[in-house]
């Protein structure tokens, strides 16, 4: 998750098109008040090579200039009376409006809210990644033994690991066509659980960190 200490120390970068000059070089003005390194763009053409060439945190343009599609959060400046369907929206790719004139305040509030929540949904996305990657190691190192008590501890170290657990336990249930196994992993500050169903220590519990460690 990203802390508010994180994302004020994120470097902020805008690029911020229109067609009207006044306007233009008041939100510029605005949001470079704000910490904000700006660029600006007066036409479709130039909005579209800064774009081509910059990676912005953020993205303000005026309504006549929505249209290309930008990988960073679009904040539109809109007249009300003109109406904003939501199949417009969608179209533009906007993530946020505001309506002309803009205030100030209002629109750096929305500006630092639209970097917070993007940064946010990254961070979710390489935490999802980093999870699949930890699981695929562990089915990966399942799949290259048959010894059944290997598996267990496999296991329990992959899944103690992976999902930031104080103990996993593993056993069998008692049944004559399969041996009995049973394997436990726990926090380094932790003690095992003892005679935990004759459960075996294994992982970080004995200072061997499971499937290489981190």
């Amino acid at each position: 998750m990203v802390t508010q200490l994180e994302s004020s120390l994120m470097p902020r970068t805008a690029i911020v098109a229109d067609t009207d000059p006044a306007r233009l070089s008041n939100t510029s003005a605005v949001l470079a008040g704000a910490g904000f390194s700006v660029t600006e763009a007066a036409d479709h053409k130039s909005l579209t090579a800064l774009l081509d060439a910059h990676n912005p945190s953020l993205v303000v343009v005026d309504r006549s200039l929505a249209g290309p599609q930008v990988a960073a959060p679009l904040l539109v400046l809109i007249d009300l009376a003109d109406g904003l369907d939501s199949e417009g929206a969608r179209y533009m790719g906007m993530a946020d409006y505001i309506a002309k004139p803009v205030c100030p305040q209002e629109l750096v509030h929305r500006a630092e809210t639209l970097i917070r929540r993007a940064a946010q949904r990254n961070e979710a996305r390489e935490s999802a990644e980093r999870l699949r990657g930890r699981l695929r190691s562990v089915s990966a190192a399942v799949r290259a033994t048959q010894d059944p008590q290997l598996i267990s501890e496999h296991l329990v170290n992959g899944f103690g690991e992976t999902f930031g657990a104080d103990r996993v336990l593993f056993a069998t249930f008692d049944d004559n066509r399969v041996p009995r196994i049973t394997a436990q992993w726990h926090r380094a500050n932790l003690l095992p659980i003892p005679d935990a169903g004759g459960t075996r220590t294994c992982g970080l519990s004995s200072g061997q960190p499971a499937l290489g460690g981190r």
